[in-house]
Parts: C-alpha cells; sequence; structure tokens
C-alpha cells in the first residue's frame, strides 16, 4: 500500500495548496480522512463556479455558497474570493436573486483583498455600499459589471486595479485613486468620458491600444506622476491585421505639450507586440518618450519572419 505523504504535510502548506481549487473540489476533499475533514474550512481564497441553466441550479449554487461562507469560523481572513456565474438558458427565467450582497459584506468583513467578479445574468445584483469603504479591497471586474451599473460608483481607498474593457465601458472616474492601472481597451468602444486625474497613480498598462493614440495621449495628461508605462499594441486580440496596419500618420496632429510625467517622472517605458520599430506611429515618436529622465526603454516587436510564420501557420489550418 502506497505512503499516504502528502498528509503528513503541515495544516500550512496543504491549505495553501488547496488554495488553488475551485471551492467545490476544496470542500469534496474533506471526505478523504479525518486529516483532511477540516482543512477546507481554513483556505482563504475562496472561488466559487456556476453555470446557472435553471430553477434548481440557482438554489443549489446559491445554498452551497452560504453552506460554505457560514461553516467557516469567523475570525479566520478571506484574501481572495472570486464568483463566477453565467447565465445559460435559452428561457428567460425569472431567478430568484443570489445572496450576491450578503456574499459580499461576509468577506468584506474577513478583510477581503482580491474581489474578482464575473456575474453574466439577466438582471445585475447590487453592489453593497460597504464595498465603498473596504480599505483592503482590489477590485477586477469582468463583462456584467457595465455601463450604467459604474455610473456612482467610486472606490477612494482602492490601490490597485486591473479591468478588462474589452467588451464594456469601465468609467475611469471610478479608479481616480488607484497607484497600480492595468486596462484593456478595445476599438470598439469610445472613451469619451471624464478622465480623471490620477494623482497617485505611478504604473500604467495599456493593452489592446489598437491605434487609440488620442486616447494615451489624453490619459498621460492626466497622470502627472507616472513612472512607469507599458503599452501593449495588440495584447491577447491580436490579428493578422494589427501586424499590418499601417500608421496613422494621416490623423495624427502634434499635441500642445508633452504629458508633464513624460518629461518629469517617467522613469520605465516598454512597448510591447509593436511590428518592428517602423510600427511605432509618429504620435509615439512625437511625445518624445525617450527623454533624459527615462531609465529604461525597451520595444518588444513583432518580426517580418514570425508574422509570416503567423500568416503561414493560419493558413495551413484552415
Amino acid at each position: 500500500m502506497a505512503k499516504d505523504i502528502i498528509s503528513t504535510l503541515s495544516d500550512f502548506l496543504l491549505c495553501h495548496i488547496l488554495s488553488f481549487l475551485e471551492a467545490k473540489h476544496v470542500v469534496a476533499t474533506a471526505v478523504l480522512s479525518k486529516r483532511w475533514s477540516n482543512l477546507w474550512l481554513y483556505v482563504h481564497i475562496l472561488e466559487f463556479y456556476a453555470r446557472l441553466t435553471d430553477e434548481n441550479a440557482n438554489f443549489r449554487f446559491n445554498d452551497f455558497v452560504y453552506s460554505v461562507l457560514l461553516s467557516r469560523d469567523p475570525a479566520i481572513s478571506i484574501k481572495r474570493f472570486k464568483l463566477f456565474v453565467d447565465y445559460d438558458c435559452e428561457e428567460d427565467l425569472n431567478l430568484p436573486t443570489l445572496g450576491f450582497a450578503k456574499w459580499i459584506n461576509y468577506v468584506i468583513q474577513r478583510g477581503v483583498q482580491h474581489l474578482d467578479l464575473f456575474l453574466d445574468l439577466p438582471s445585475i445584483p447590487k453592489l453593497p455600499n460597504t464595498i465603498f469603504s473596504c480599505k483592503t479591497l482590489w477590485l477586477h471586474s469582468e463583462d456584467s459589471l457595465s455601463c450604467n451599473k459604474w455610473k456612482n460608483f467610486i472606490l477612494s481607498n482602492l490601490i490597485d486595479a486591473n479591468v478588462d474593457s474589452s467588451y464594456f465601458h469601465f468609467p475611469l472616474k471610478t479608479l481616480h485613486n488607484v497607484q497600480y492601472l492595468e486596462i484593456s481597451i478595445a476599438k470598439m468602444h469610445s472613451f469619451s468620458d471624464f478622465i480623471p486625474t490620477f494623482h497617485n497613480l505611478t504604473y500604467l498598462h495599456l493593452s489592446c491600444l489598437n491605434y487609440r493614440w488620442h486616447f494615451l495621449v489624453e490619459v498621460l495628461k492626466h497622470c502627472p506622476n507616472l513612472q512607469d508605462l507599458d503599452i501593449d499594441e495588440a495584447g491577447a486580440y491580436a490579428t493578422e491585421e494589427t501586424w499590418t496596419r499601417k500608421d496613422d500618420k494621416e490623423n495624427w496632429m502634434d499635441p500642445d505639450f508633452v504629458p508633464q510625467c513624460l518629461s518629469l517622472h517617467l522613469r520605465n517605458c516598454h512597448l510591447l507586440n509593436f511590428f518592428g520599430l517602423q510600427g511605432i506611429p509618429a504620435s509615439l515618436q512625437s511625445l518624445n518618450l525617450v527623454s533624459d529622465v527615462i531609465q529604461d526603454f525597451r520595444v518588444d516587436g513583432r518580426s517580418e519572419a514570425s508574422l509570416e510564420a503567423r500568416a503561414s501557420s493560419d493558413g495551413d489550418s484552415d
């Protein structure tokens, strides 16, 4: 009989291992042996995934989340709470509201640091007011928490933010106090809303910029203390068109002034997924990114050879 080596590890290590699993799998380990029966109650990361196809699925998921949360020792902190709920039903069912607000309140009271939400539901539940005053929170929101739902949403204590705006519009004023911001942008969305001044922002990563250079300049004008800038031209949404698109020189007009951060504070600039040096448009060249204060300036581009290989690979798969 094989020796059960993993059960000899400390509770701390076992809980760390369990933190990589979905909540339902973590709870299932309780039946392995007496050694494992209560370990799941001490895991600091909770991830819940559900695909709601009918009312029964909705009730079961509600009950499961409540049972997991209420079974825990209130003194045990929760560092990360991830909720992924997908409404997958052809009929427009009038599903009972999830206990969303109560779940969020529960994890906030236990010092949650990372809140990762994906809610693809017929109607989006309202975020509890406690989220506005949470001092530990790092919020990651996707897709369906969108549009008017964020209209009056401000997180004054938020320090780090990672927002995927590839499929929805997210008002930047919500994040005006952040120090570290990563944002993915889709070319189909307009960013004509108010851009706040990011007084505290020192790191900015813009992904999938898709030649939205005017927007880049406007953002940089509102980041007076920016020190680190990463610009990913394609992000995860690159197509052959991305690499072969021409420069936007015809539509570009040099800005009236170079944003303050570029001439005073910017230390590191990293350009990713540009098609060689010629892929850097006139807009970036005119901004004089390589200034006296820059310590590290890098361009990670796609060569013609890699482009040809990509095109050949795409052709072979047809």
